[in-house]
């Protein structure tokens, strides 16, 4: 999935921000082709494989910004964003908002997902660990979203897998 959005504020925060976004990880699941072996482990077809795939931040048109991730982390990658309860407000009542979805080629993002993100704590702290995983929000940084963009799943025989082709 590929979430288009404005970022502006204090140079530096940007920059943090940024970096912030490309240190995240999202669990990516393929589905099994082909009966296989993968690190000692027996895979059969239709077994489903969660790897962890890092977040890709891409500076794209207009100075907008496109973040590429598994489809199924979209709820979290909006509440590690910082949605607000008129998080939506930016990307459904304005008319360039429109315009500028018709130039990236993409769509509003649901406001069921807004909902779903909210209900999502972007602190996490790991049990028996000393790790934390945090927010990516940064003071003096604002998100405009754009909106969404799906990308097509696709069947590998040659590797085994059919996976979102991020």
């Amino acid at each position: 999935m590929h979430l288009y959005f404005f970022l502006r504020g204090v140079y530096h925060q940007l920059e943090i921000m940024k970096t912030l976004l490309q240190g995240q990880f999202f669990c990516w699941k393929r589905k099994v082709l082909r009966k296989m072996k993968i690190e000692g482990k027996e895979f059969k077809k239709g077994d489903i494989i969660v790897s962890a795939v890092q977040g890709a931040l891409r500076p794209t048109l207009f100075g907008a910004y496109e973040y590429v991730f598994p489809r199924e982390a979209l709820p979290d990658v909006l509440s590690i964003l910082g949605i607000a309860d008129n998080a939506g407000d930016f990307q459904k009542k304005k008319f360039r908002v429109f315009c500028l979805r018709k130039v990236f080629g993409c769509r509003k993002i649901p406001d069921k997902i807004f909902k779903q993100a909210q209900k999502i704590n972007p602190i996490m702290i790991i049990n028996g660990s000393n790790r934390a995983l945090s927010t990516c929000v940064t003071g003096g940084v604002a998100t405009h979203f754009i909106g969404i963009k799906d990308d097509k799943y696709q069947k590998w025989h040659d590797i085994g897998f059919e996976q979102e082709m991020l």
